[in-house]
């Protein structure tokens, strides 16, 4: 069961959607996920009851989704290939083409995403650099038990994922907080569901590696 003196932390690996819903409230677990949740939800000018009703939290834990912190790192690594690692690298390029046609199309539209594509082409780029630092070095030291001697690439990691943040603050700038206009089509409304889709599996995935594969 969750309450006020559990960490952020505490509430994105124990409730269903926890990362989305803090995430959503601008709570800071990405970098300070240790930070107990009454000071962070006051700093937030709301309440864990609040929160509660607003989300329709199972604060009981009746239906508990999976909480990573109970698994072998080695499982953990294997879950940010296959369903990060893997979906940044297949889907980003797609994301892309469809920002590149939607910016050539509504070039003239006032709220037109100019620079989204090349916004999305340089995450692309980091984001693979990063990844593979990952699994050719980092992953396979954690794998192999040799988490204390890894703390150099832990931290270059770490400091990578502050820039992936402050890069997901700017494609929120960029499509008006992921709102389409009203007169949008169905093409540019699908191409901002799209891009923030990918911003909140990148927030899970900083979550998983700072808040648990690297923590400790």
């Amino acid at each position: 069961m969750i309450n006020e003196d559990n960490s952020l932390i505490d509430f994105a690996c124990q409730i269903e959607n926890g990362v989305t819903i803090l995430i959503a409230l601008k709570a800071d677990l990405l970098l300070n996920g240790a930070k107990d949740i009454k000071s962070e939800f006051a700093q937030l000018s709301t309440d864990l009851d609040e929160v509660v009703s607003k989300y329709d939290i199972d604060i009981k834990g009746k239906t508990p989704q999976k909480d990573w912190r109970e698994e072998a790192p080695n499982k953990l690594i294997s879950h940010l290939i296959a369903n990060f690692h893997e979906s940044h690298r297949n889907q980003l390029p797609e994301i892309i083409k469809l920002a590149s046609k939607i910016e050539a199309v509504h070039c003239e539209h006032k709220e037109c995403p100019h620079g989204l594509a090349a916004q999305l082409e340089k995450m692309l780029f980091e984001l693979e650099s990063h990844m593979n630092k990952e699994e050719m070095i980092l992953f396979p030291m954690i794998a192999q038990g040799s988490k204390n001697m890894a703390g150099g690439p832990i931290f270059v990691m770490q400091q990578e994922h502050i820039s992936h943040i402050e890069e997901i603050e700017r494609l929120a700038d960029l499509t008006s907080n992921f709102i389409p206009p009203s007169d949008a089509c169905n093409s540019w409304r699908l191409l901002y569901q799209f891009v923030n889709d990918f911003k909140l599996a990148l927030c899970e995935h900083i979550h998983l590696e700072n808040n648990i594969l690297f923590a400790g």
